[in-house]
């Protein structure tokens, strides 16, 4: 769910499981963004004003992580991604090579 995506959710997931430890996977855009090492890797240009057209990448940029995802398992086989392992750069970067390894 999008709305719930902020540390403070997760938090309030867990203590209402209490007294059960769960590990709730939740993505938290800020803790993505603070454990990848340059802005670049997560997003490409501001808006789509700011992005080559002709460029898959500038295309597959407005959607979401959950959907890019979802693309390379339906799509290429791939097998389901922890957002704990892989953030939304290596994700586009995985989409981007089952692309490029199609044969047209």
């Amino acid at each position: 769910n999008q709305k719930c995506s902020r540390s403070e959710h997760r938090v309030s997931i867990q203590e209402a499981l209490r007294p059960n430890s769960v590990e709730v996977l939740v993505t938290v855009w800020q803790e993505l963004a603070e454990k990848c090492d340059t802005d670049r890797q997560m997003r490409v240009g501001d808006s789509a004003a700011g992005r080559d057209p002709v460029l898959l990448r500038s295309q597959l940029e407005p959607h979401s992580t959950v959907e890019l995802r979802r693309r390379l398992v339906r799509d290429f086989g791939c097998r389901p991604l922890n957002p704990v392992e892989a953030n939304r750069g290596e994700v586009m970067h995985m989409l981007l090579e089952c692309y490029n390894g199609e044969v047209m």
